[in-house]
């Protein structure tokens, strides 16, 4: 299977900071499910918008999720 066929683009408007949290943390439970997948073929997230726009939300529900504390 060639690489551009696992490709994909997912674009999400989120109304709150909690929604974005909530999606960070189902990412983290869709990594502990896929994990032996990933762990074969890699896995890349790209994440882009303005300022303001969630990254960091995202990624910090994503983390907690996996049990990182301390600054994100």
């Amino acid at each position: 299977m060639s690489r551009d066929a696992l490709t994909a683009q997912i674009v999400r408007t989120l109304p709150t900071p909690a929604d974005t949290d909530r999606l960070g943390r189902a990412l983290a439970s869709a990594c502990r499910i896929h994990a032996p997948d990933i762990a074969t073929h890699g896995l890349q997230v790209n994440l882009s918008g303005d300022l303001g726009a969630g990254r960091t939300v995202l990624v910090r529900g994503w983390l907690r999720a996996f049990g990182l504390s301390g600054p994100i």
